[in-house]
C-alpha cells in the first residue's frame, strides 16, 4: 500500500488553516511504530508536527488524541510540559480524516515540545535509575488526575479481540491462497 503521506498532511493543513503555506514536510519517523511523523515547516519559518496513522480503528485514534490533550492540559508541575499539545480547531483536538479507496488515514497537529537535555545515545545505570524515577513520579501524577480524563472504550479485551481477528483475517487469506485449484 503505497500511500501519499506529504499530499494527505496538506490537506489536513488546507483543512485546519489554508492561511498559511507549508514549504516543505520533512520526516522525522523512526520507524519503531506505524506512525508516520513529521516536521511541517511554514514559508515563514514556524514549524509543527503533524503524525499520520493508518494503523487501527479511526475511532480509538481520536479517543486517544482527546485523552492525551486532557493529560496535556493537566498535568502539574514538573510534567506540565511534557506531553505535547494538538493543535484546536472550535475547541477540539483537530484531526483530518483522509479516507480513499482502501486509504483511510488520520492526521492530527501538535505544537512542538522543548527540550532542554536530551538523553545520551546510550543510558548508564545512574540514567537508567533517574529515568525510572521519573516514570514512577509521571505516572503518580498521572493518576492524580485520572477523574478529569475521558472514559476510554478500548480495553485489553478489546485489545485481544483486534488481534485475534486479525490473525483469522491473516489465516484465512493464506489457507485461500495455499489451496489446490
Amino acid at each position: 500500500m503505497n500511500i501519499d503521506y506529504n499530499q494527505i498532511i496538506h490537506k489536513a493543513w488546507e483543512g485546519y488553516d489554508a492561511s498559511r503555506t507549508i514549504a516543505r514536510i520533512e520526516d522525522l519517523s523512526v520507524y519503531v511504530s506505524t506512525n508516520r511523523v513529521c516536521k511541517v515547516i511554514f514559508t515563514d519559518g514556524d514549524f509543527i508536527i503533524a503524525k499520520a496513522s493508518s494503523y487501527g480503528k479511526y475511532e480509538f485514534f481520536k479517543e486517544d488524541h482527546r485523552i492525551i490533550q486532557t493529560l496535556s492540559n493537566n498535568l502539574l508541575y514538573p510534567f506540565e510540559n511534557l506531553l505535547a499539545k494538538s493543535l484546536q480547531k472550535n475547541n477540539r483536538v483537530y484531526i483530518y480524516r483522509h479516507k480513499k479507496a482502501k486509504h483511510d488515514v488520520w492526521v492530527v497537529f501538535y505544537n512542538p515540545t522543548r527540550v532542554m537535555e536530551r538523553l545520551p545515545r546510550r543510558l548508564d545505570d545512574a540514567h537508567i535509575k533517574s529515568l525510572a524515577r521519573q516514570m514512577a513520579k509521571f505516572h503518580l501524577a498521572c493518576t492524580r488526575i485520572k477523574n478529569v480524563i475521558p472514559k476510554s472504550g478500548k480495553t485489553l479485551r478489546t485489545d485481544i479481540n483486534a488481534l485475534l481477528q486479525t490473525v483469522e483475517k491473516i489465516h484465512a487469506h493464506l489457507a485461500a491462497a495455499c489451496m489446490p485449484i
